[in-house]
Parts: C-alpha cells; structure tokens; sequence
C-alpha cells in the first residue's frame, strides 16, 4: 500500500530552505521513528520561477506500508518518537493533501542511491478521468493500452509507474483518479517535448483526451530514501 502525501511549506520560508530542513531534518526522524514504513522517497518541486513566493505543493512524499492499519494505528515506534516528528513537522510544514494509492508498474524506475538526488529528472502528473468512465476502466485503459504505446513511442521516458487512488485520507484536496510517475532519460527536457516528437503522436493525443478530463503536473527532484 502507497500513501501520496502532497505537502505545502510555511509561508516564512523559502522552498530552499523549506527542501533544507525536510531532507536534513525531517527524513532521518522518520526513518528513525517510523517502523512499519517499508519504503520511503521524497519528491522536491522545483522552484521554476525562482521567486520565494509559497507554492501550492512543495514537496511529494511517497510512504508505503503492508497494510493502511500499519500507518494508521503502529506508525511510530514510541509516544515520544510521535512528538518528535509532529514537533519538526509543525517547524516547516503548512498542510498536506493524502491519498491511498494502488501501484502499477508499467517500466520500473531507474535506480540510484539511496539518500541523493536521482539521476533522471521526474514528472508526477495527477489525472482526472472523463465523465461516464469507470474509475477501473480508466486505469485498466491507461495502464494497459496508453501509457503501454506512450512508453513505446518515446524512449525518453525510461520510467512509469501509475499510482490508482483508492481513497483520499485528508478531508480536502482535489478529486484525482491516478498518480503518474514518469522518469526522463538525460537531456530530455520534457513530456510534452518528448511526445511531440514521437510517431502516432495524434493518435496518442486523441486516445489520452478520450480518458483524461483534467490533469496538473510537478517537475521534481527524486531522493529515495529506503527501498
């Protein structure tokens, strides 16, 4: 089981110094004080603009547990493990947005080290399906038949895991059916770049708007941190 947690900074702090404290601070706490966590990666948004203005998401964490009662009821290790992490949460974090997520591996990720920033650059695209679709044939479609001719027809895409939303843990948030994971081989500069080179790219597009009735997407930064 694959928790999404969409994470937003405090407004005092720069989106540097908000990836400083979460990667330096936070990430050896909770591999510290989370036991049941089986696998860990956080996701840095990148700063496009460069300004310092706080940012919807600023970070995409990535927690998977054997089952929802492992994070819900054995998360920490101790009482006092619990206030050490919510204490350095509340030192740089103004809200989260979570999901539940099923994982569907459509190519496996490249693989770094542990701790350091990955190699190939990463998308993270949330979609949202079209009305009258079935969220299970959305994604048996979109696994099975788009994203499986996607990868075919761009080799700049050496990655793709889909993330189909179970349920959402947080009261609020936007309603999304599917995660998308994408890793980039070095020097492609984008998706839509990638695909706009690709053959039957018309038909990918017609069959992508035949699924897909919204969509947003994060250019990140990848640190996985235990696998």
């Amino acid at each position: 089981m694959k928790l999404l947690f969409f994470c937003s900074r405090l407004p005092q702090l720069t989106r540097a110094d908000y990836a400083r404290m979460l990667l330096g601070d936070h990430v050896p706490l909770a591999l510290k004080h989370h036991p049941t966590m089986r696998r860990y990666t956080v996701n840095i948004v990148r700063d496009e603009g460069g300004d310092t203005s706080p940012a919807p998401v600023d970070s995409i964490g990535q927690l998977c547990f054997d089952s929802l009662q492992d994070y819900q009821q054995r998360l920490y290790d101790s009482a006092e493990g619990a206030r050490l992490v919510h204490e350095d949460v509340a030192r740089f974090m103004s809200a989260a947005t979570s999901w539940v997520t099923g994982e569907r591996v459509v190519r496996a990720a490249p693989a770094g080290e542990l701790g350091t920033e990955t190699e190939n650059d990463k998308l993270f695209v949330a979609l949202r399906r079209v009305a009258g679709l079935s969220a299970e044939s959305f994604v048996d479609r979109l696994v099975n038949d788009h994203l499986t001719a996607l990868m075919t027809a761009c080799p700049g895409l050496v990655g793709c895991v889909v993330n189909e939303v179970e349920c959402r843990l947080s009261e609020d948030g936007e309603r999304w059916d599917a995660f998308i994971e994408f890793w980039l081989a070095p020097g492609v500069r984008g998706l839509e770049q990638e695909l706009a080179a690709a053959p039957g790219r018309d038909v990918l597009r017609v069959d992508y708007d035949r699924l897909v009735a919204d969509s947003c997407q994060w250019s990140v930064l990848e640190y996985v941190q235990k696998r």
